[in-house]
C-alpha cells in the first residue's frame, strides 16, 4: 500500500489524493475499493457520470472498443480540439500558470487518449 510506504519517508505525515476531472472519477473509484489508500482526498470538478447523450452513435463505439483499440492501442486519438486558451478568460492567469514551476509538473502536452 502507499501509505506505509509514505510513512516509512515522511514519518507521521497525512497523505492526501488529488484528483481533477477525469482524475477525481479515478481517484473516487480507487477510494471506493481501497478506503484506506489515503488520509483523505481532494476532488476538483471530479467527472463521476458521462450523459449517454454525449456518447458517439453506437456504431462508433463497437468499431473503437474492438477494431481500433486492438489494432492501435497507443494511437493519441484525440477526438476534441485544443480548448487550452478558453479554460481561463483572464490573460494574467494563463501567465500564471504557464510560468508556476509546480504547476508544469501538474500539466500534459499529450492529447486526451479514447
Amino acid at each position: 500500500h502507499l501509505l506505509p510506504m509514505a510513512r516509512r519517508r515522511w514519518g507521521k505525515v497525512k497523505i492526501f489524493g488529488l484528483g481533477e476531472s477525469m482524475g477525481g472519477g479515478v481517484l473516487y473509484s480507487l477510494l471506493i475499493k481501497e478506503k484506506d489508500l489515503f488520509d483523505g482526498a481532494v476532488l476538483v470538478c471530479p467527472m463521476l457520470y458521462v450523459s449517454r447523450d454525449l456518447f458517439p452513435p453506437w456504431v462508433v463505439l463497437q468499431i473503437f472498443k474492438h477494431i481500433l483499440v486492438r489494432l492501435l492501442p497507443l494511437w493519441p486519438i484525440a477526438p476534441n480540439k485544443d480548448i487550452s486558451e478558453f479554460i481561463f478568460e483572464d490573460p494574467e492567469m494563463h501567465k500564471f500558470v504557464d510560468n508556476a514551476p509546480y504547476h508544469k509538473n501538474l500539466l500534459s502536452n499529450a492529447p486526451p487518449r479514447l
